[in-house]
């Protein structure tokens, strides 16, 4: 079965790149039958991030080491607060005002890329996690029934690659969609927009 998931994984990995879907400036008609294919490869990325994320990993022993005696605690930061983020920036994405007016061509098609972008990256951690099957600082103090198997899963983080995913996405629509980028002061806000949001996602 994990031999199935992984080959299904590079595939849909192959898959997301190949298309290249979600170009910074839309070009061409977007048509239904045109955009079954990209929304079923990312349903399909997050289904198998899903069905990843509840094995466990691969290989028997840990590819890379480190410490594992630490005290145990749940996550600093909540997921669902990741969640929230992602919701905020779709809705950011979605609803702000860019170069080509009110909810258009631009937000929906970097409302798919967004998507598709945290689908890849939710995709890519979870191959990642089941590949290395790094033990977490804490791993020794785990409850049992977690120890195997998200106990093995401390590289890569999936908050730090979820949240950066969205900080970067953020900062290049603002940056090339989001009013202009003539004059200093323009230019210096949309930079702070940027350091604002890698510094959250850095927290």
């Amino acid at each position: 079965m994990n031999k199935i998931l992984c080959h299904l994984s590079f595939l849909i990995l192959f898959l997301l790149t190949a298309t290249n879907a979600s170009a910074a400036e839309p070009q061409g008609e977007i048509t239904l039958k045109g955009e079954i294919l990209p929304w079923s490869l990312t349903a399909a990325a997050f289904g198998i991030s899903f069905a990843l994320d509840r094995t466990g990993p691969w290989p028997s022993h840990p590819l890379i080491g480190g410490e594992t005696d630490k005290r145990y605690h749940q996550d600093m930061v909540p997921g669902y607060w990741l969640y929230a983020g992602a919701g905020l920036m779709t809705g950011f994405i979605s609803l702000v005002p860019n170069r080509e007016g009110f909810l258009n061509r631009t937000s929906y098609v970097n409302v798919k890329g967004y998507v598709q972008a945290m689908a890849f990256t939710v995709l890519s951690t979870g191959i990642t996690k089941n590949l290395f099957g790094r033990k977490r600082p804490s791993c020794d103090n785990f409850p049992s029934g977690e120890k195997e198997k998200d106990g093995r899963k401390s590289f890569v983080s999936g908050h730090t690659s979820n949240a950066f995913c969205t900080a970067t996405y953020g900062s290049l629509f603002i940056w090339y969609h989001v009013g202009e980028n003539r004059g200093p002061w323009r230019k210096g806000g949309k930079i702070l927009a940027a350091a604002g949001l890698h510094s959250l996602a850095g927290w």
